[in-house]
């Protein structure tokens, strides 16, 4: 889910940059095109991120299916959350893995506001979950889909609430020479602050490909070596109290590279180019083009208007 808070924030500083539209983003300028441009390198370190969870496998998935709170819940809190685990179970209650691959055969983690309630008495902030999080084995060693329904609600009192609700999919195959993902999710929100209340609606499908280098292989549980990243995805929001919304396309116009060697400081990727383009502009786009460690990448945005 941190993969769609990115790109909403991709689209919202598009709104930010020239007059509210009434159904979608207006023609931007080169200006804006440059500034949606400074948002996508931070999808692709995520979709690293994606990879490196990937490649050490789903025991990442599994813990999180097992107590924790989800992962994509942006709350600073620490409090306890008890989902309740149904599936292939043991008579233990741990979830079953007859391939022993690491990876459950089906494993189903609810939430409920009773059991899944964070209180932040200081800050005046409650946060609650419920819903569940289905996890599977897919046929072949390391292939893996989860799936969502769920809600996070964030109440703040008098300063209002953010309620979203997570619907989709998400699968993975770890293979000896590449690891593959892909994701079709939706986000509703609804919202009430500073005397706005309102709903929005969000969608994002994507895919992408790790290959390392010299074709691997790769080990379940260890860290992904150097190799190159492709990905292409479609980013859809709406905001109608804002009378805001829109659609992106990016992709990677060249695979980026993963360097090790730079260590877990950003930017990680020597060399590489993701592009992007509004729907309904065909004057619009914009590039990130990685040059080397450490380096911020070079944005170059083409507007409708200069």
């Amino acid at each position: 889910m941190r993969l769609s808070l990115s790109i909403v924030c991709l689209l919202v500083a598009a709104c930010h940059d020239g007059p509210t539209g009434p159904a979608s983003f207006p023609p931007l300028t080169d200006s804006a095109a440059a500034a949606l441009g400074k948002e996508t390198p931070s999808f692709a370190y995520t979709m690293l991120t994606v990879f490196q969870q990937h490649g050490v496998a789903p025991l990442i998935f599994v813990h999180s299916l097992e107590g924790s709170a989800p992962a994509f819940s942006d709350s600073t809190l620490t409090s306890g959350c008890h989902p309740v685990l149904s599936g292939a179970l043991d008579s233990a209650g741990a979830p079953l893995d007859t391939d022993h691959d690491g990876i459950p055969d089906s494993l189903t983690s609810s939430y409920t506001r009773a059991n899944c309630t964070l209180v932040d008495s200081v800050h005046t902030v409650t946060e609650w979950f419920s819903g569940t999080l289905a996890f599977h084995d897919d046929p072949g060693p390391y292939a893996f889909h989860w799936q969502s329904d769920f809600t996070d609600h964030i109440d703040r009192g008098a300063a209002g609430f953010t309620e979203r609700r997570t619907t989709g999919t998400e699968s993975a195959t770890l293979a000896p020479d590449h690891i593959e993902t892909t994701a079709a999710l939706h986000v509703a929100t609804s919202f009430s602050h500073d005397g706005i209340t309102g709903t929005a609606d969000y969608m994002e499908e994507w895919d992408g490909t790790y290959l390392p280098d010299g074709g691997g292989p790769l080990v379940p549980g260890a860290d992904i070596p150097s190799g190159t990243i492709t990905f292409s995805g479609t980013f859809d929001v709406s905001e109608p109290v804002h009378t805001r919304g829109g659609s992106f396309t990016i992709w990677t116009a060249e695979p980026i590279y993963y360097d090790v060697g730079c260590g877990t400081r950003y930017p990680a990727f020597t060399r590489g180019v993701i592009a992007g383009r509004q729907a309904g502009d065909t004057a619009t786009s914009f590039t990130a083009t990685f040059t080397a460690c450490h380096e911020n990448p070079i944005i170059v945005g083409h507007g409708s208007t200069p």
